[in-house]
């Protein structure tokens, strides 16, 4: 298996359907999460369309080249969208998203026209479209800020069978209801219905210590199966595992090797683990300033492991200048942001003593 990712770092087993590999292409064409190469990409949409997709047929020949959305916007037609309810939540995504990053911003090119899209596509059966508006009433885009709605719409889409509508309500429950093994199990079930960060979001629950004792073997798995969906983090994940001989037999030559692959391909985690690795040394010489400007990477992006051990070098002058004030905001903003090793961490040196 390992041997396999370390090949392509890519989805090689998508789900055989030609509908699956539709929204997988589209997801990986418009920044949902899914990272792949460009002929991937191309031999989905052949294959959605040989299988009877008009939408991946008349698109396959159109879509982006770069990772720029304004060429989107155009390249998705309205005769694209009345194809398909996918292509109008493609098209939502586009207009809800500042930058390829997978999230809905407050400074989207038309957040209205998307939410409007959104809720064409789950009106007509279509759960990703459900899901979508319920992220964007989540995070309070284009829309009031409503939970009690987004979790309706996260429900609606997992109960037609919608991984992301699964994870992202087992996000809801396991984050801001504190009811970590419901949301877990919602996890599990997303990561069963094909979504891929619901599988790594599932891989996370099994290691953490506060649900019980940790199942790396079983975490590992999921983490794997998260890496062939495209979710680089997973990716991320099982390197870290390989590094430490967590669930995998150890080969920190191997694991530094996964890591920076899944960086490269927009893994921020892969950016920390590798950072990491370089900043201690494992699986080859240290370099400090090569692991600084990994995890650097990893928290510019928003990974509170890359904030941590950036804020340990500060603390600690490790490949930086010393800045205690820095290094205390790092650790303490790793720590009220749900990365459970920031709150143990000392802040300055006379903590450590």
């Amino acid at each position: 298996m390992l041997t396999a990712m370390l090949a392509a770092l890519v989805l090689t087993t998508a789900p055989d359907d030609g509908r699956s590999r539709l929204k997988l292409a589209l997801e990986a064409d418009f920044s949902q999460y899914v990272h792949v190469d460009r002929g991937t990409v191309e031999a989905w949409y052949r294959i959605a369309c040989k299988t009877g997709s008009k939408l991946a047929c008349k698109y396959k020949s159109s879509h982006r080249k770069t990772p720029a959305f304004g060429p989107l916007v155009k390249a998705m037609t309205p005769a694209l969208q009345a194809l398909d309810p996918l292509g109008g939540v493609a098209l939502g995504w586009a207009l809800s998203q500042r930058t390829p990053d997978g999230r809905p911003h407050k400074d989207g090119a038309d957040l209205t026209r998307a939410a409007k899209l959104f809720q064409q596509a789950c009106e007509a059966g279509e759960p990703r479209g459900c899901s979508e508006l319920g992220r964007l009433y989540s995070y309070g885009v284009g829309v009031a800020q409503d939970f009690q709605k987004a979790r309706q719409l996260f429900d609606r889409a997992c109960k037609a069978k919608g991984g992301q509508g699964c994870s992202a309500q087992g996000f809801e429950l396991k984050y801001r209801q504190s009811k970590a093994a419901q949301g877990c199990a919602l996890f599990e079930t997303g990561c069963k219905l094909g979504y891929a960060t619901g599988c790594y979001n599932a891989g996370n629950c099994r290691v953490d210590k506060s649900l019980g004792p940790p199942d790396y073997i079983r975490s590992h798995a999921l983490f794997e199966t998260a890496c062939q969906g495209g979710e680089q983090d997973g990716c991320a994940s099982v390197a870290r595992q390989v590094l430490l001989g967590q669930g995998a037999k150890k080969n920190e030559k191997l694991g530094l090797l996964l890591s920076r692959a899944a960086c490269a391909k927009g893994g921020l985690h892969g950016c920390y683990v590798a950072g990491r690795a370089l900043l201690m040394g494992l699986g080859v010489e240290q370099d400090p300033v090569a692991g600084i400007r990994l995890v650097r990477k990893a928290c510019d992006g928003g990974d509170q492991g890359g904030c941590l051990e950036l804020g340990i070098s500060y603390r600690d002058g490790r490949g930086v200048q010393p800045d205690l004030k820095l290094a205390r905001k790092l650790i303490e903003t790793a720590c009220k942001s749900g990365f459970p090793a920031a709150c143990k961490q000392p802040v300055t040196p006379r903590e450590i003593r």
